[in-house]
């Protein structure tokens, strides 16, 4: 899922290879971390969340933010997500919303740091 703001929709795109390059970090990357953290405590099924560099295997690169989290409330986690970040970033700025896979959510922690964590479901069964 992409954020922008203005006229442009939100829209889903599938992708075939997803790299974690590391933590995005930066003052308001900071501010959007910290105004999200109460939005995805909201959510008990949130697992952790991670603002990450991503490269794509189509060859482009990327921030998103990436939830372990299971998929039920998917649409209204986006929505909240998507109020946060219009708040905070310019309107030609976009953010990726992934929600990971077990083999992704496995990947991504070896290379990145969550910023939230749930700590009562952290773990996948």
């Amino acid at each position: 899922m992409a954020f922008p703001r203005g006229d442009r929709a939100q829209k889903e795109v599938g992708v075939s290879e997803i790299m974690f390059l590391g933590d995005q970090n930066g003052e308001f990357e900071s501010h959007f971390k910290e105004q999200l953290k109460p939005v995805l405590a909201s959510y008990k099924q949130v697992r952790a969340a991670f603002l990450v560099r991503v490269a794509y295997g189509e060859g482009s690169h990327g921030v998103a933010l990436c939830l372990d989290a299971e998929e039920s409330n998917k649409q209204e986690i986006i929505q909240e997500v998507g109020d946060v970040f219009r708040r905070i970033f310019r309107s030609d700025v976009l953010l990726d919303v992934i929600f990971l896979t077990q083999e992704e959510s496995c990947a991504i922690r070896r290379t990145c740091n969550p910023f939230h964590l749930n700590e009562s479901i952290s773990g996948r069964n």
